[in-house]
């Protein structure tokens, strides 16, 4: 006796890009005035030449190895569905041949994703069985985007980028651009320091990263892919910020604020009398904007983001320590 039982349901997920508004962008200029990167006993050097809004212009140079460069290029991925469809039914397959219960016999299609039973077809066994094979399929979803720095939302059904966990692993390898950065403005205040790291991410042209001609088309590159293409997106650019200022600030609270298309980065920051800020736990986080190529100072927010966050229309991922 045969019975087609069920469909095995593969998530089909909408992929979550942050991509600034595009009247905000066209209203102003980048400040990077030229950039030029060299290699020499495998290690990348790039200079810098910018300005910061009071017109000042800085040299800010610092040294990357080369290969640790090379292997972030390839480290972050566009999402493929067809690969994640791929795993999922090597699993299944896998399960079915060594967890089938006696006296039943199980056939996969891949082609229609349909299930079927033969033999000893209690029901209970039936059900028992596809609850467990659908907490593996489970296990292999979370896998899959954890290795590919991912967070996935299965009420939502949506994937996008880890940006919390990435910029964690980004931490030490932005001290040299922190170090730069601050010295840079040796003897300045904290809001001074702060302040120079947006402005400096701020500067570096906008790009929203969905060509695969000039990026990995993923809409999203790593601290190291920014900095190697001298180019980015909101989310690319508030996960290279709060990389750095984790370096300046190792026990401040970090969290990358999300409204509808944009992305923003929360600062467990003292408040000044004019910042914007959000009030997340019990800490109240001052917020940045690194995007560009408009240079705005910490606490000073876009119009277009405002009118949302005013309204409670955000989300966060807090930086892991």
């Amino acid at each position: 006796m045969l019975i087609n039982f069920m469909y095995i349901k593969f998530i089909k997920l909408c992929l979550i890009l942050s991509v600034i508004l595009s009247f905000y962008i066209e209203n102003a200029l980048a400040q990077q005035i030229s950039f030029n990167r060299s290699i020499h006993n495998g290690v990348m050097k790039y200079d810098y030449v910018w300005r910061n809004p009071n017109g000042q212009k800085f040299n800010t140079s610092f040294k990357l190895y080369a290969d640790d460069v090379k292997r972030s290029l390839t480290e972050f991925q566009k999402f493929d569905q067809s690969e994640l469809d791929k795993a999922v039914t090597l699993q299944i397959q896998e399960f079915i041949k060594y967890h089938t219960p006696s006296g039943m016999s199980v056939d996969f299609n891949e082609k229609t994703r349909q299930i079927s039973f033969e033999g000893n077809l209690k029901q209970n066994k039936i059900n028992r069985f596809m609850k467990l094979m659908e907490e593996e399929q489970e296990k292999v979803n979370q896998a899959y985007f954890k290795k590919r720095f991912y967070n996935y939302n299965a009420k939502e059904n949506t994937i996008r980028p880890a940006h919390g966990t990435i910029a964690k692993r980004y931490v030490l390898a932005m001290r040299p651009v922190a170090y730069a950065l601050k010295e840079n403005v040796r003897g300045g205040t904290s809001r001074d320091i702060t302040n120079h790291v947006l402005h400096f991410i701020q500067s570096i042209p906008y790009d929203t990263l969905e060509d695969v001609r000039n990026s990995n088309g993923a809409g999203f590159l790593t601290p190291y892919g920014i900095i190697q293409g001298n180019k980015g997106d909101c989310d690319s650019k508030s996960v290279m910020f709060a990389a750095i200022m984790r370096n300046i600030y190792p026990y401040a609270r970090i969290a990358v604020i999300y409204v509808p298309g944009h992305a923003l980065v929360g600062f467990d920051y003292k408040k000044g009398r004019d910042d914007f800020a959000i009030n997340i736990d019990v800490n109240t986080f001052v917020l940045a904007e690194p995007v560009g190529p408009n240079q705005s100072d910490l606490g000073v927010v876009s119009p277009s983001a405002l009118a949302v966050l005013r309204q409670g229309g955000y989300s966060y991922e807090e930086v892991p320590y």
